[in-house]
């Protein structure tokens, strides 16, 4: 994986396909990373990155168990619907992670506990039905957003959070 310093854009791929075992590191400044899931764990390949950090997965490379785990740095994460396979606390110790985007696979707390989160937008997915307490015990949660292939809520979808203002629900 291979980064440019100043764009903070992944390197094109056919670049990136020739570099094997590397790891960045000295990443201060950096700050948004679009990428796919590589090896066993992001911090395997960003061990000193500290700064506040947004990222956007690329490609369908399932999101393995504990790969964000103990990241404190990550405050907004999105998943695309390519990847449809997400590994259980895939994103625990996420403790700034304050937006996360995602299609809709599990129970939110199947990826970990995200007690910061702030924003939930579930992107297009082949499910149609969200189940009961899909969302529940995310204390600062303010906003959900549901895509537009949602159905059908089960009871209960949301439940113990407080500080819930805005609940999109789709026109159908």
């Amino acid at each position: 994986l291979l980064i440019n310093a100043q764009t903070q854009k992944m390197v094109p791929e056919m670049i990136k396909n020739t570099v094997t075992n590397i790891r960045i590191i000295l990443c201060k400044n950096l700050k948004y990373i679009e990428m796919p899931c590589i090896g066993n764990g992001f911090s395997e390949y960003f061990s000193s990155a500290s700064q506040e950090l947004k990222i956007k997965l690329i490609g369908s490379k399932p999101l393995i168990a504990n790969y964000f785990s103990q990241r404190n740095n990550i405050v907004e994460l999105e998943i695309p619907t390519t990847i449809t396979e997400i590994g259980s606390s895939a994103l625990s110790g996420c403790d700034n992670l304050l937006k996360l985007t995602m299609p809709n696979y599990k129970s939110i707390k199947y990826y970990g506990d995200l007690n910061n989160l702030e924003e939930l937008v579930i992107t297009n997915s082949s499910q149609t039905f969200l189940e009961e307490d899909f969302i529940i015990d995310f204390p600062n949660l303010r906003k959900v957003t549901l895509c537009d292939n949602i159905t059908k809520v089960g009871k209960k979808v949301i439940s113990r959070c407080p500080n819930l203002l805005f609940f999109e629900l789709p026109d159908n």
